[in-house]
């Protein structure tokens, strides 16, 4: 039955008038729902975008009734009871109806941020400020915090205050360490820096211990050039005296920073002396690394090697976040999906097809990951996968993870390209005994 029909909208509209409660919602979601329809499939999105899970729609557009169903649902809002405007919020959020261009009347200035593409500064301190309200339920905090992410490097500082509030506060700690993860293995923050450094120097505990971790990630992630490295590492030979630094390397269990804990544990500040002393004592725990660098080993002997072992998992979740995988494979369906999927990998790919796809990611692209060189009018290019195409727009992601908007009729040619965007030799500088801990930890990875 064919529902994106003239009739159908204006049968509903009048039934909407004279409706109440729960039915009169089901009718302002049936209406959200026919708000878009799918835009004919031009042969190639699917192929060249990554799984979509957003819905209703994979490729959303507007048709004739759209402007019958926007008045229908502007008129019904101010009737309804605060708890149920809320309510039919939400059900035009899920809809990806564009709640900012509907005239529903005074709203919560939060909803119309959250609802806006480009937030402007005031928008942003609401969205700040609504993401550390303690009071606000949780998925509207972290939807808050998400649409900062999608700024650019805009609000590096915003997003680093929100984690340290959340740290703070001890909230929801297995979803704040999924975020955390999230911002610390991107390797677009690079181009930060300055702005990572100033937090930690002069933001609170837990602000500097997150832009700390950000730090660290970017000296270990082979995402990360060695010459964009250096000033980093410069910065960490000074051996800075901050809280956040120590609690970071605790977080991250990082050998090769043994000086800099000596000099703040020679120190008289009792707090810095105590993170210190924490982060040596963990750090030393941690099982000491042994064996030979992959980058000193045939592959065939490393496949060997990892397929006989047996790591350790826990450890192996370690390496998975510092040499930076996780920032472009979410182990979680509530983190922000990039690359493929690795939460369920122990259930869907066999020891073997996990040992090559590092060692050799070209062997195998996942579908829907395909790299892509989109040429442009003007003779500039660019490569990477597409992650989202509609309404006349794709955003390609590149290697460092920038994203960047291109607008279609732009565009002179697309073309696939046979190998992965995951670079070989991510591995290179681990040893076979941490290999065989992230062999292990993937594995263990079922749903």
């Amino acid at each position: 039955m064919r529902l994106h029909l003239p009739e159908v909208v204006s049968g509903i509209t009048a039934n909407l008038q004279q409706s109440k409660g729960s039915e009169r919602l089901g009718l302002i979601e049936i209406l959200a729902r026919l708000f878009h329809r799918e835009s004919k499939w031009d042969l190639e999105a699917w192929w060249g975008t990554r799984p979509d899970d957003r819905g209703p729609y994979f490729a959303p557009e507007t048709w004739e009734e759209t402007s019958n169903i926007k008045a229908a649902l502007e008129s019904v809002f101010n009737r309804l009871v605060k708890t149920d405007q809320s309510k039919m919020l939400g059900i035009l959020g899920l809809n990806r109806v564009p709640v900012s261009e509907l005239s529903l009347g005074k709203q919560d200035p939060f909803v119309i941020a959250l609802a806006t593409p480009s937030p402007d500064e005031s928008q942003i301190k609401i969205l700040t400020g609504a993401a550390k309200d303690k009071s606000r339920l949780w998925d509207e905090r972290v939807s808050a915090y998400r649409a900062l992410g999608r700024l650019e490097g805009k609000t590096v500082a915003n997003q680093v205050e929100i984690l340290g509030s959340w740290l703070d506060q001890g909230v929801k700690p297995d979803e704040v360490e999924l975020e955390l993860n999230d911002f610390v293995n991107q390797p677009a923050l690079i181009l930060s820096t300055k702005i990572l450094r100033e937090v930690a120097a002069k933001g609170s505990k837990s602000e500097s211990r997150v832009a700390w971790r950000t730090l660290l990630m970017f000296t270990q992630s082979p995402l990360i050039k060695e010459n964009q490295k250096t000033p980093i590492l410069n910065m960490i030979q000074k051996n800075p005296r901050e809280e956040g630094l120590f609690l970071a390397l605790a977080d991250l269990l990082l050998p090769g920073f043994d000086r800099q804990i000596e000099n703040a544990i020679d120190s008289d500040n009792d707090t810095l002396i105590e993170a210190a002393e924490r982060a040596k004592k963990l750090i030393a725990s941690a099982k000491a690394s042994a064996g030979k660098k992959l980058a000193n080993l045939k592959v065939a002997d490393i496949t060997k090697l990892a397929m006989t072992s047996t790591g350790d998992s826990v450890m192996g979740e370690k390496i998975y976040i510092r040499q930076g995988c996780i920032a472009c494979h979410a182990v979680d369906q509530k983190a922000v999906q990039k690359g493929p999927y690795l939460g369920s990998a122990g259930s869907k790919f066999t020891k073997d097809y996990l040992v090559q796809s590092i060692l050799d990611p070209n062997a195998v692209v996942a579908q829907g990951f395909q790299t892509e060189l989109i040429t442009m009018k003007d003779k500039t290019a660019h490569l990477g996968f597409v992650t989202r195409e509609e309404g006349g727009v794709i955003d390609i992601r590149n290697i460092a993870g920038i994203v960047t908007q291109i607008k279609e009729d732009m565009i002179a040619k697309r073309d696939h390209q046979p190998q992965s965007m995951m670079p070989a030799g991510l591995a290179k500088t681990l040893t076979v005994t941490e290999f065989s801990d992230l062999i292990s930890y993937l594995v263990s990875m079922k749903e």
